[in-house]
Parts: structure tokens; sequence; C-alpha cells
């Protein structure tokens, strides 16, 4: 829920709207004159109340165009995350390959699974000849 704010505009608003109602409690002594001060007074409550709506109406836009602002800056702070997000994805694929090669070419050994099983196979190859009596 939005709260109201109290600026000077709506304080001063409030004030001349409140003076003239005491001075319409007290309505001068001729008719004329009462006509007129009733007249003045419905002009200022009035103008008072367009004065209000007015200034309401045009705080609104400022605050939304205000939110159109940050929302921009936003955007455009995404955007650059974004793109600094694609080029770090980017150094890390590189990276990823480069330490591959450096693994394979430093001289560690690596041990395929497939290299065990062909050695037993080798292994029972050979006891199976020698049985046969082809091999000492």
């Amino acid at each position: 829920m939005r709260t109201q704010t109290w600026d000077f505009a709506n304080i001063l608003m409030l004030i001349i709207a409140f003076f003239a109602l005491i001075l319409q409690l007290f309505p001068p002594r001729t008719q004329i004159d009462q006509f007129k001060s009733a007249a003045y007074f419905l002009g200022i409550i009035g103008y008072v109340l367009l004065l209000y709506v007015a200034h309401s109406m045009w705080r609104k836009v400022r605050e939304y165009l205000s939110k159109i602002d940050k929302n921009a800056q936003d955007i455009d702070s995404f955007k650059d995350q974004l793109k600094e997000e694609k080029r770090m994805a980017v150094f890390d694929k590189r990276l990823s390959i480069l330490e591959a090669l450096l693994r394979n070419k430093s001289g560690k050994f690596e041990f395929d699974p497939i290299w065990f099983f062909m050695i037993i196979l080798l292994v029972l190859f050979y006891l199976y000849l020698r049985s046969l009596g082809l091999v000492p």
C-alpha cells in the first residue's frame, strides 16, 4: 500500500482551505458581501481540490517516470552482466580445454581400464597356450 507524503504544496493547500473554512464560519454582515464571500470560498475550495488532484497526478507521473528510468538502468546492468557471463563461459570452455590438453601432455599416467582387461585376457590366453603345451 502506498502512503501519502506531505510536501510543502499539500500543507499549503490544507492551510488555505482550513482558513477559508474558518473565515466562512463568521460571514460578513451584508448580503452582497456574504455572496462574494461564499463565491470566493467555493472558488478557493474548488481550486484547492483541482490543484490537489493535479499535484497528485503530477507526482504519480514523476514516480512512474523515475520507475521507468530505474528499470532502464536495471536492464542495462543486466545486459552488461549477461555479456560478462557469456565471456566468462567462453573463457571457462577455453580454460577447460587447455587444462585437459596440459593434463595429457604433462606426463601424468592415465590408465584406461580396457588395458587392465586386455592384460587379464593375455594372461588367460598365455595360460591356455601353456596348458596345451605350445609355450614353455
